[in-house]
């Protein structure tokens, strides 16, 4: 289904996605009903902001994961629930202390931990189905199709 595929469809063409998804929902023969679902996303997606979960245009993380794995490494750090005043301000001066260095050799020209193949993979895949979109070597359609096979990560 489509749905899977929306924040990754550019913003003026979500609705022609949703619509063709609908109409191909309609021809299938699905044993339950998924009228729950796309009144769901129909409502909360479609009708709702879609500046907010639309990433087609997006340029860097698209997810909150960098936020959390900070937040595991802190508590890492702190190691208790409850720290006292002096223990947190040990904490952030020695992340500080660290983030620092990293801009520095950064800066420098040093070597940078990548992202794994698998996710450079699929950005480059999708940037490729983009710029063919754009160039209108590609349909609409095509292109949705074509950017839902690489949400099938295995």
């Amino acid at each position: 289904m489509y749905s899977t595929v929306l924040p990754l469809v550019p913003l003026a063409n979500v609705d022609d996605v949703w619509f063709n998804a609908l109409e191909e929902l309609e021809d299938a023969d699905v044993p339950v009903t998924t009228l729950p679902f796309t009144d769901y996303v129909t409502t909360q997606w479609i009708e709702g902001d879609r500046q907010t979960w639309n990433h087609y245009s997006t340029e860097g993380h698209r997810t909150t994961n960098n936020l959390e794995a900070w937040h595991g490494k802190l508590k890492k750090k702190v190691r208790t629930a409850h720290p006292n005043i002096y223990t947190i301000i040990r904490v952030f001066q020695e992340i500080q202390a660290a983030n620092e260095i990293s801009r520095i050799q950064k800066d420098a020209g040093g070597p940078t931990r990548p992202r794994s193949k698998r996710y450079r993979n699929i950005d480059h895949r999708l940037m490729t189905l983009k710029e063919r979109l754009e160039n209108n070597t590609l349909s609409l359609m095509e292109y949705a199709d074509a950017a839902s096979h690489l949400l099938h990560l295995e």
